[in-house]
């Protein structure tokens, strides 16, 4: 009887080209999935940051419609502009670019009360991004005087309106008070609009305290 002869232990050519290829196929499917789950997160953290940064605007114009002043005790009323602006990023759409004034009463730097203007507009850094700022100056006083933080980077649209009765309107002139005032605000991640968006509405009432 002849001896049977035993092939080594191994892999075949075959075999490794085939485990090779199963591995480079799941490789690729965990690279994508990586690549999809990683631009999720950084999407959702972007969205987060920019609803905290519309939180802050809200919460800086309610603390302002909070301790502003009756027309019939400044000369100066609150007032509103509308106004829009065009970008290329765009294709050439109007975004609105509103203007918004509020008379209040704010500490000097004895700790008084002293009335102030304090006014919400969009400004263009050095590299053209959108900013939401907030001035202020004393009532009296020029807009040269005025102080200004930026409330928010990446502001494309800053929309006010005004209950006048039973309707919205665009804009602000008169020397009462405004029932309520709907601020819109869009974002976008700054230097890159189109990638990530967030937009976000509140209405104020406006009660003299």
């Amino acid at each position: 009887m002849k001896p049977r002869h035993v092939n080594p232990s191994g892999f075949t050519i075959l075999e490794l080209l085939v485990v090779l290829a199963i591995m480079a196929v799941v490789t690729g499917i965990g690279s994508v999935a990586f690549v999809k789950i990683t631009g999720y997160w950084n999407g959702l953290r972007l969205r987060t940051e920019m609803d905290r940064s519309c939180e802050n605007i809200f919460a800086s114009i309610q603390q302002d419609l909070n301790s502003v002043i009756p027309a019939s005790l400044t000369p100066v009323p609150l007032t509103g502009k509308a106004d829009a602006v065009t970008m290329s990023e765009f294709f050439g759409i109007p975004l609105a670019d509103d203007t918004l004034s509020i008379p209040v009463l704010a500490p000097n730097q004895d700790g008084r009360q002293t009335p102030v203007l304090a006014t919400y507009s969009v400004t263009r850094d050095d590299s053209g991004a959108p900013l939401l700022v907030r001035g202020q100056r004393p009532v009296d006083a020029g807009e040269d005087a005025e102080s200004a933080i930026t409330l928010a980077r990446g502001v494309l649209q800053f929309r006010v309106e005004y209950a006048d009765g039973g309707k919205w309107v665009e804009g602000w002139t008169s020397s009462s008070l405004p029932a309520a005032i709907r601020v819109s605000l869009n974002l976008a991640v700054p230097g890159d609009p189109l990638r990530e968006q967030v937009s976000r509405v509140q209405v104020f009432p406006v009660q003299v305290q």
